[in-house]
C-alpha cells in the first residue's frame, strides 16, 4: 500500500507540474488553444507570441533612485555625449545612482563612491582628453567583450573613444540610471 501511494503522490506531482507550467508557458492560457489544436479548428494556425529577450541584468545594479525605464531615451544619451565632450558631468547628477561604481583600469582607483564624488574625479579625467568618437568600431568593441574589462563595456552602455589620447571611456546603465563609469587606454582594452 506505502508503493502505491508513493507512486499516486508522484503521479499527482507530475500533473500539477505539467498544469502549473502550461499555465506559466508565455501566449498559452487555459483559453489559448496549443498549436496543434489551433490547426485543425481553423484553416489558420495563429502565431505564437514573440519572446523578447529581456535586457541583461547591470553588472552595477542601482537601488536608489530605482531605474525608471529600460534604457535611457535617446535625447538622455544625446546629453551624456555633451556632457563627455565638455567633461562638465554636473548633468548627468540628476540621472545617476546614489552610489556610482568609478574604475579607472590599470589602477587602484576607484569603485563604488557616491555619486557626486565620482561624477567629479570622472570629469577630472574627461578634461584632460579630447577628440571623442562615440561610434566606435563594432568590431573592436567585440573583441574587448572577450577580454579582462568586458564587464565595463556592456551592451547598451554608451562608449567613446578618443583615439588622440589613446583611451575610452564608457557609461554604464540599471535600467535608465546611470551605475558605473569606466575609463581605459586602447592598449589596456584589448588584454
Amino acid at each position: 500500500m506505502r508503493r502505491s501511494t508513493q507512486r499516486g503522490l508522484w503521479g499527482v506531482a507530475i500533473i500539477a507540474t505539467t498544469i502549473l507550467l502550461t499555465g506559466c508557458a508565455p501566449g498559452f492560457s487555459p483559453t489559448t488553444p496549443t498549436p496543434s489544436e489551433s490547426a485543425s479548428t481553423s484553416s489558420t494556425a495563429t502565431p505564437l507570441p514573440t519572446v523578447t529577450t529581456p535586457p541583461v541584468a547591470s553588472a552595477f545594479p542601482c537601488t536608489q533612485p530605482t531605474p525608471t525605464g529600460a534604457a535611457p531615451t535617446a535625447d538622455e544619451l544625446e546629453n551624456y555625449r555633451a556632457v563627455i565632450v565638455s567633461a562638465n558631468t554636473q548633468p548627468m547628477s540628476t540621472h545617476a545612482c546614489d552610489t556610482v561604481t568609478f574604475i579607472i583600469s590599470g589602477s587602484e582607483c576607484c569603485g563604488p563612491l557616491d555619486r557626486d564624488n565620482a561624477l567629479v574625479q570622472w570629469g577630472d579625467w574627461l578634461g584632460m582628453k579630447s577628440d571623442w568618437n562615440f561610434s566606435p568600431d563594432p568590431a573592436l568593441v567585440a573583441e574587448w567583450r572577450t577580454h579582462a574589462y568586458a564587464q565595463y563595456v556592456p551592451e547598451g552602455s554608451l562608449i567613446a573613444v578618443s583615439n588622440t589620447d589613446g583611451v575610452m571611456t564608457s557609461v554604464i546603465f540599471d535600467g535608465n540610471i546611470i551605475t558605473g563609469l569606466f575609463m581605459a587606454s586602447l592598449e589596456e582594452m584589448s588584454h
